[in-house]
């Protein structure tokens, strides 16, 4: 659930703190998943928008329904200018997110007209249901030659409508002003969803902390697990495949979705 709210003026600073216990309180409800209080910003100049990610339906429902909740919107009723502004979004428990991966190449002295073009793709995208986020990753000298650009839908069908859609084709069409060379793009499955908060993007520095935060441990363990099991000559290329095999599921459905739980606070910083 989205909720948008005005401060009324001369209130802002009551207002942003009211806001945060209204946070801090759905926070302790059952099913909570995730809150995301977000300041005014471009895409809303005037507003303070929470982000509510609840278990299911029911549980929303019942935050929504509770006296305390009730409690505190009385109690700042007077630090708001208008009434608020109310989304709600459901998915199916089944939805698998994925996430897609294009690079190539900007021709030289095409940087600022490129990244001009991109955040009008962004923008594009974002109308497309099923949209989960989108980053840009610019070359690195000595890393990275490309410019990546890595977007996220909430299931498969989602993001094949982006791609079979005629806005993506006349989008294209201006990219390729800037570019040089063929485009590479492969979908590499529901790893997007590890780091999904809202509306919000998680900081490329956190979430490569946080994967390596598990995935040490995990190839530790492993590689001491399956040279105990593995008997000696056992083919070495095999042994990396089963090794990594195991690290993803482990990662995908073990270790992530708790890691990413726990830290929630402090990926949303």
């Amino acid at each position: 659930m989205i909720v948008a709210r005005k401060p009324r003026a001369g209130h802002e600073r009551d207002f942003e703190r009211w806001l945060q216990e209204i946070t801090d309180t759905a926070a302790r409800m059952p099913g909570h998943l995730g809150s995301d209080l977000q300041p005014p910003g471009p895409k809303h100049p005037d507003e303070w928008v929470i982000v509510y990610q609840f278990d299911s339906q029911g549980l929303l429902d019942a935050w929504i329904e509770s006296p305390v909740r009730a409690e505190l919107l009385a109690e700042g009723a007077d630090l708001t200018d208008g009434a608020a502004r109310v989304q709600q979004l459901a998915t199916s428990s089944g939805d698998d997110p994925v996430t897609a991966v294009s690079s190539f190449r900007v021709r030289d002295g095409q940087r600022l007209a490129f990244e001009h073009d991109y955040e009008q793709i962004i923008e594009s995208m974002a109308k497309f249901d099923g949209f989960l986020n989108a980053q840009l990753f610019p070359p690195v000298e000595d890393v990275q030659d490309e410019t990546v650009i890595v977007f996220s839908f909430r299931s498969r069908p989602q993001l094949d409508a982006w791609f079979n859609s005629e806005e993506r084709q006349r989008q294209l069409e201006r990219l390729d002003e800037h570019i040089e060379g063929e485009r590479q793009l492969n979908v590499v499955g529901g790893f997007g969803g590890w780091f999904t908060l809202g509306l919000r993007e998680v900081k490329t520095w956190k979430q490569a902390a946080t994967v390596l935060l598990a995935l040490y441990p995990t190839v530790l363990v492993l590689n001491e697990v399956l040279g105990w099991l593995l008997p000696d000559g056992f083919p070495y290329l095999l042994a990396v495949l089963i090794g990594n095999a195991l690290g993803v599921a482990i990662l995908s459905w073990l270790l992530m979705p708790r890691l990413t739980a726990a830290l929630d606070g402090w990926l949303r910083r």
